[in-house]
């Protein structure tokens, strides 16, 4: 609360005080007898009725208010629900668009690393064979363990083949 909120709530107070403690006296003052004083505060007995049921119905207002206000909330939550369903099935998603991503790369790795060997075992075969074309002094016997290590290194790239396919 602000200071001149403050000042006026306590000058309400002090007036309202002041007109309890001074409303006896003054009364006492302008109705000393008993019966006139009765009859004085009769008077305002359709006064009294009026402001009790003005502040009744200030309360039937205020219900209705917070019932407003309740109704309004639970729409609300209703609403938050939904958007938290929605970010919910939506982060789903990314989970999997992630897992099929993740997997994609493996294979991709996978796919490279069986290239790699492709090349390698390529690479080799094509030495062997070279060795053997140039007929550099080779014997009978070392040919014919280049050969064979020719035909292991094809299985090889048959078995590599077949990887790939898969």
């Amino acid at each position: 609360m602000s200071k001149g909120k403050i000042l006026t709530l306590i000058v309400l107070l002090l007036v309202l005080i002041a007109i309890f403690t001074l409303y006896p006296i003054l009364l006492a003052r302008e109705y000393p007898d008993l019966t006139n004083r009765g009859t004085f505060g009769d008077s305002f007995g359709a006064l009294n009725a009026m402001i009790s049921g003005l502040a009744f119905a200030g309360i039937i207002y205020t219900i209705i208010l917070q019932q407003n206000q309740l109704k309004m909330q639970s729409e609300e939550l209703g609403l938050q629900r939904n958007e938290l369903e929605l970010t919910r099935r939506e982060l789903n998603r990314s989970a999997s668009a992630q897992e099929k991503s993740e997997q994609a790369l493996a294979k991709q790795a996978e796919n490279m690393e069986l290239t790699s060997k492709i090349s390698l075992y390529t690479a080799m075969l094509n030495s062997c064979a070279d060795l053997i074309s140039k007929d550099s002094g080779i014997n009978y016997e070392e040919k014919q363990r280049i050969r064979n290590k020719m035909k292991s290194l094809s299985a090889k790239l048959e078995e590599i083949g077949d990887e790939m396919i898969k």
